[in-house]
């Protein structure tokens, strides 16, 4: 390259040359005048006869302007050139040589020379010139470098910590065993003779606690923990663990295993500790079973009545009012005041249309037959229970009775006869419960099998009280603040039958959806076994294609990490419709509460589902009330079909409601009930499609379930098909609205709003504290690294808490309002993640997510902790993910429903879930999304997926994704076939999610 440029020049030379020669005017030598050196050489360069200035071809340069003092020669040849009386640097046009700086005091150099080089009797930095260099500003004790050096920098005799002014310096602070850091480091930092966990200022400290024997793992090490000479259960403090109680033979399942559990070589009944049991009772005829069995139980002979044992019984009182003819004759024949039926000497007699033998009152307060009643086909029993203002009952009414697994208040291990209930299954069969097992059959309604009639308590049109499965006296647990759940698990029954046992009781099965903000609410207790019913349907693809329903497996302790997911944690299942799980039934907590809609049906015609307070054996309701088009509507493509329902103040049905609907009744016309029609549900079978249902030609419609080819199918959602509306009742008349300065507030029963608070650290933050756009207080800088549990109580104790996922996302580098200090260290937050033991941990430099293990043998990490503004226990006000400037509203308010305006943090399923739980929240599931992005839901980033709680099968378990184009559109559907708007994750895959909040009882 440097070549090239030479050969140019040359040539470039030539070509002058020639053209000199080739000029008319006076052959020159090839030289020029036209450059500065040329100028100013004293040659005549051009042979022109003209040197330097006197050359035209020079009076382009400064230094050859007439009068002028300006170039480097002038300047510096102590000649007054431009004859204005100053010479060289004291002229003007001189001051931008570097030899004339020193002419001024203006510059570093000058500045530091020690001399007055501007000549105004003032050095260096005395002159005010000088001010604005660093070296000459106040001499100072204020930087940490400065504390630090062993110096006096500001002259006050005082150097470093001893000087005032470095006093705010964490290394300037008095000598103190105070913090987390003094109290592990070995030193004894305040100089009292104790280190670390000795010195009693350490005493608050997770880590110097004193070693205790009441844990789980420290009950079963085999160490003494505590010191104090005792080992696990041998230590009283231990005591309360189950493992650590004495070896009993007091309840049924111990006093009937064969073993001998309490070690005093008694076994069963022969120990005196299970003598309260019925069915370790001697053979007598001491009972009120065994004196009206018909058999001589004491082997004296005598039987029943005929034995005096049975004599203090009221149906073995004496012919006075027992016999049939004294039952019958209109006399008071013991002179009790009581004549015939009326007189419980009676009852015994069926034509007295009362308890069969004697009332018999179980656990729940329901009342029974204290004798079965003979076998009777199922139609002529349930006639005969209602005759007597009683009923046939639920399987689960029965089965929890049972001497086996439940309470045996009805009876002993000897009663294997198998009861009628009320329940039908999905083959037309009614179910069977065994008294001294639990075991649960289906029997033709034809076939003949003894019974019991029930007088249960007083019901009301809501599911609660006696209708809930629990323990006696709290069955029903608060769930989506509006609803009661079961706190205990029903027996194992068929999809159908378990539907319509919750159905008898103003309740529905719940969905994935319920399940995931029921879990993560933690508000059902009790003990949680294993496969519960949901209603998603999910299609499976096999040798032949199936629909299956999800199924949930989980237990409280494990509810913050819980998703559906088979892959990580076996909380989500399939299983066929005809199969048997057990399930819970979930209901409105209130007949009084709810506000109805305002229907407009097709055709004028709506059908109404509407719970009752004294339901009958035919009766079917749902968890609340909803109405539905009593016909179908116009074929329409799925978003269409939405959008009319959305415009009417209703929404298209889940394939659950279609099933209590079609249950009840829905009444189809021959032609419309082989159409297929649109649900809310989506459906992945190798792309991603939305269900389609139709009433199916099955003779029962109380049969319906979802099954490939009969009753469900699927489509993109560009086609056109039929569709029904539904509307349901809200909470209130209008949504709850609190001022942007305000929270919304939820007391068990009402809203109300209250003021809202910017949040205080009360001066202890580290670094100074510092203040987002959503008024959270934070940490300046970070804190030192700790195991989760230290960070968690180290903030705690300062009245914060570690931060949310999207906390930190909000605040992160390169955000809208970034924190001060942010390093590219993860950071722990209080929400956990998928694993069970692991937390979430995000960092500030790009968001990343990733998760570490929470217990004491896991990896330090640092953290910031956060003083949150005043929040509502109802989602809304800061709460909410979305802008704030100029007092905006972070929330979207889009119909009833408040909705993240903004994107959260991308974490997992399962994190998301609990972050939404935490504000008093719930994920938003598809039906609420798609009506919400019809209504404008804003969305920054279209390549932006979303969770949805919605359960997916694709050869393994997984959640839909959802998500869509700027601000929503009314064309919105899930579908990534033709829309680009559907996906599908595993749990453990981060993904952002919106929160949402409303009143609407679905």
């Amino acid at each position: 390259m440097f070549k090239s440029h030479i050969h140019f020049f040359a040539l470039l030379a030539l070509a002058v040359t020639w053209t000199a020669c080739d000029d008319n005017s006076k052959p020159t030598t090839g030289n020029t005048e036209v450059t500065a050196a040329a100028c100013r050489d004293g040659v005549d360069n051009d042979d022109d006869g003209l040197t330097d200035c006197d050359d035209p071809d020079c009076q382009g340069f400064t230094f050859c302007a007439d009068g002028q003092e300006m170039t480097a020669d002038q300047c510096s040849n102590d000649d007054d050139d431009d004859g204005d009386g100053l010479v060289d640097c004291a002229d003007p046009g001189c001051v931008g040589f570097s030899f004339c700086a020193s002419a001024v005091e203006v510059t570093a150099a000058a500045c530091d020379d020690d001399e007055d080089n501007d000549g105004d009797g003032l050095v260096d930095c005395e002159d005010p010139d000088c001010v604005g260099f660093v070296f000459c500003q106040p001499r100072t004790e204020t930087s940490s470098a400065a504390c630090q050096d062993s110096l006096d920098n500001d002259g006050d005799g005082l150097a470093d910590c001893a000087d005032p002014d470095c006093g705010g310096f964490v290394f300037c602070l008095p000598r103190t065993e105070l913090t987390a850091v003094a109290c592990q480091d070995g030193l004894d930092n305040d100089g009292d003779g104790f280190i670390d966990c000795a010195d009693p200022d350490c005493a608050g400290f997770v880590f110097c606690a004193p070693s205790l024997e009441n844990t789980v793992d420290a009950c079963q090490d085999d160490q003494d923990n505590d010191g104090d000479g005792l080992a696990d259960c041998a230590d009283p403090d231990c005591g309360p663990f189950a493992f650590c109680l004495p070896l009993v033979e007091n309840f049924p399942a111990a006093c009937q295993d064969g073993l001998d559990n309490d070690g005093d070589g008694l076994i069963d009944c022969a120990d005196p500790d299970c003598r309260g049991f019925v069915f370790c009772l001697p053979a007598t005829e001491l009972t009120a079973v065994a004196c009206s069995d018909g058999g001589d139980n004491d082997g004296d002979g005598l039987a029943d009545c005929d034995d005096p044992d049975c004599a203090g019984f009221v149906f073995c009182a004496g012919d006075e009012e027992s016999s049939v003819e004294a039952c019958q004759d209109g006399v008071d024949n013991d002179g009790d005041g009581l004549t015939d039926c009326a007189d419980q000497g009676c009852w015994t007699h069926g034509f007295c249309h009362v308890y069969n033998g004697y009332p018999l009152t179980d656990s729940w307060g329901a009342v029974w037959d204290g004798i079965q009643r003979p076998a009777k086909t199922w139609t002529a029993a349930r006639a005969v229970c209602e005759a007597l203002g009683a009923r046939l009952p639920t399987v689960t009414e029965l089965h929890r009775n049972n001497a086996t697994s439940g309470t045996g208040d009805l009876s002993d291990l000897n009663a294997s006869s198998e009861l009628w209930t009320f329940i039908l299954n999905s083959q037309s069969y009614r179910m069977t419960v065994r008294l001294n097992d639990g075991g649960i059959n289906a029997r033709a309604e034809a076939n003949t099998y003894p019974f019991r009639c029930v007088w249960a308590p007083a019901t009301t049109a809501d599911f609660s009280g006696y209708a809930c499965h629990g323990a006696p006296g709290s069955a029903c647990a608060t769930a989506r603040r509006f609803y009661h759940v079961d706190q205990w698990d029903r027996p194992a029954l068929d999809q159908v039958s378990a539907a319509h046992e919750c159905a008898f009781l103003n309740a529905s099965l719940p969905s994935v959806e319920d399940w995931t903000a029921i879990i993560h609410d933690q508000s059902a207790s009790g003990t949680w076994n294993n496969s519960l019913w949901a209603t998603d349907a999910m299609y499976y693809s096999g040798a032949s294609p199936y629909i299956l329903h999800a199924i949930v497996n989980f237990s409280s302790e494990r509810a913050p990490f819980w998703a559906f997911d088979n892959t990580n944690n076996t909380f989500g299942n399939w299983n066929w419709p005809t199969s048997v799980n057990r399930f819970r039934c979930l209901g409105t907590r209130g007949a009084d509460e709810g506000v109805n809609p305002t229907p407009s049906c097709a055709g004028g015609t709506c059908f109404a589902l509407l719970p009752q307070a004294s339901p009958t054996m035919d009766h079917r309701a749902r968890r609340a009330p909803i109405w539905a088009d009593g016909v179908n509507r116009a074929p329409l493509p799925r978003a269409e079909a939405a959008e009319v329902c959305r415009g009417l103040g209703g929404s298209l049905p889940t394939i659950s409601e279609y099933q209590e609907l079609i249950h009840a009744g829905l009444p189809f016309t021959p032609t419309e009930a082989g159409n297929w029609l649109w649900s809310a549900n989506p459906v992945y079978h190798g792309n991603y499609q939305s269900f389609l249902v139709r009433r199916s030609t099955w003779t029962d419609p109380r049969m319906w379930y979802a099954h490939h080819s009969q009753s469900v199918s699927w489509d993109p959602g560009n086609a056109s098909y039929g569709f029904r509306c539904v509307w349901h009742q809200t909470y209130q008349e209008s949504p709850i609205t609190c001022p942007v300065d305000q929270v919304t507030m939820w007391d068990g029963s009402a809203f109300s709003c209250a003021a809202r608070a910017p949040g205080d650290d009360g001066g202890q933050a580290s670094g100074g504290g510092w203040t987002d756009a959503w008024e959270n207080r934070w940490d300046v800088t970070e804190r030192a690294s700790s195991s989760f549990g230290s960070a968690e109580q180290i903030c705690a104790l300062m009245g914060g808490r570690l931060p949310l996922p999207t906390e930190l996302h909000r605040v992160r580098s390169g955000g809208p309002n970034p924190i001060p200090n942010a390093t590219a260290n993860f950071l722990w937050t209080r929400i956990p993640s998928y694993r069970q033991n692991y937390n979430v941990m995000l960092r500030l430099s790009d968001a990343s997510v990733t998760d570490n293990c929470n217990t004491g043998s896991c990896t330090n990490y640092p953290f910031r902790c956060v003083w949150p503004t005043t929040r509502g226990n109802a989602f809304g006000s800061m709460s909410c993910s979305g802008a704030t400037s100029g007092g905006q509203d972070p929330c979207s308010r889009l119909g009833r429903r408040v909705i993240d305006s903004a994107d959260r943090a991308r974490i997992y399923a399962a994190s998301a879930a609990e972050e939404c739980a935490f504000l008093g929240g719930a994920l938003t599931g598809l039906r609420g999304l798609e009506e919400a992005i019809h209504a404008g839901l804003p969305n920054g980033d279209t390549s932006t997926w979303y969770w949805l709680p919605e359960a997916m099968y694709a050869g393994n378990f997984y959640q839909a994704l959802a998500r869509w184009p700027g601000v929503g559109t009314t064309g919105w559907y899930w579908n990534n076939q033709i829309t680009s708007t559907a996906s599908l994750a595993n749990v453990n895959g981060a993904y952002t999610f919106r929160c949402v909040f409303d009143d609407i009882l679905r």
